[in-house]
């Protein structure tokens, strides 16, 4: 199934810190982050309209993955007392995010009770006519999917940082008048958005290095740990050709590495502003503790 976007949309990409073992409460608190900014924005939108400033009702949506929705939605349910003097912790907010996040398979009830999928696990794309796969008809009205067409004509776009980059559209989109599959969220919002705003601008940049950036050890203290050291062993089991035409350019990378380290732990180079007393006086004497600029810090080494 396909849907199409609009052509003017902000979207907003928000998160929250929180340590390698807590993923799981990560996610729930990206889920509250997102539903409460949606929820601002929305009332700033109905504010801005009312006061002229906008010419029609312009819509905010949460964009969120659809896999786990609807287990965040049951957690969401028990903070809320059926009391309705006692409205719980989440009160007339928590209804409203139990309504995005919630919904049913229209499937169920044609189902056998032992081939019922769990929630977010659904056979969307995936029901079999004959030798070929089918998408399920009622696409168009499920609530799993009702954010990414509700995205399609909203003002404004909310979702967090891990679902903007790593985040699918499960579903096709009409984009440019052509039709998509498997279209990435970054790519959706990046080309169907007049602005794009990031919130937490350095955990945005330390998810994607963590995502999209790899290392190799060119050289270390440790014996016969880097990358260099082992080429020397690995060699030998390499046509003669070959580990000719590697030996120069891995003796270059090795030389380069040894020597800047040793020049660091001898103190030839200083990685710090405060130790470095040409930096310092370039920068007047303010700290830097941000990410490093290519070629900033570039020094000529003698060998």
């Amino acid at each position: 199934m396909a849907v199409r976007p609009s052509s003017t949309r902000t979207t907003t990409s928000s998160g929250t810190r929180s340590s390698a073992g807590s993923d799981l409460l990560s996610l729930e608190r990206l889920v509250k982050a997102t539903l409460s900014t949606a929820w601002d924005i929305s009332a700033d939108l109905n504010y801005l309209h009312q006061e002229g400033h906008l010419k029609k009702p312009a819509t905010c949506v949460p964009l969120m993955s659809p896999g786990r929705r609807h287990e965040r939605a049951l957690k969401h349910a028990t903070l809320i007392r059926e009391d309705p003097h006692a409205p719980g912790e989440w009160g007339k907010r928590g209804a409203r995010d139990i309504d995005v996040l919630a919904y049913g398979c229209a499937q169920t009830r044609f189902l056998d009770s032992a081939g019922t999928y769990p929630p977010g696990q659904e056979n969307c794309l995936t029901l079999q006519r004959g030798t070929t796969f089918a998408a399920c008809p009622w696409i168009p009205q499920c609530g799993k999917f009702a954010p990414v067409y509700a995205s399609c004509d909203a003002a404004v776009v909310v979702t967090n940082l891990h679902n903007f980059i790593d985040g699918t559209l499960k579903i096709g989109l009409n984009l440019d008048g052509r039709p998509t599959t498997g279209l990435t969220i970054r790519e959706f919002v990046v080309r169907t958005s007049h602005a794009v705003v990031i919130d937490e601008i350095d955990q945005f940049q330390s998810n994607v290095v963590d995502k999209c950036a790899t290392q190799i050890v060119l050289h270390t203290r440790r014996p016969w740990e880097s990358a260099p050291q082992q080429f020397d062993t690995d060699a030998k089991h390499l046509p003669l050709r070959v580990e000719s035409s590697l030996v120069t350019s891995v003796s270059h990378v090795r030389l380069m590495a040894e020597s800047l380290l040793l020049a660091i732990c001898h103190g030839a180079l200083h990685l710090t502003v405060s130790d470095d007393d040409v930096t310092r006086r370039r920068s007047g004497g303010g700290q830097n503790t941000g990410w490093r600029l290519a070629n900033a810090r570039d020094r000529e080494l003698d060998f």
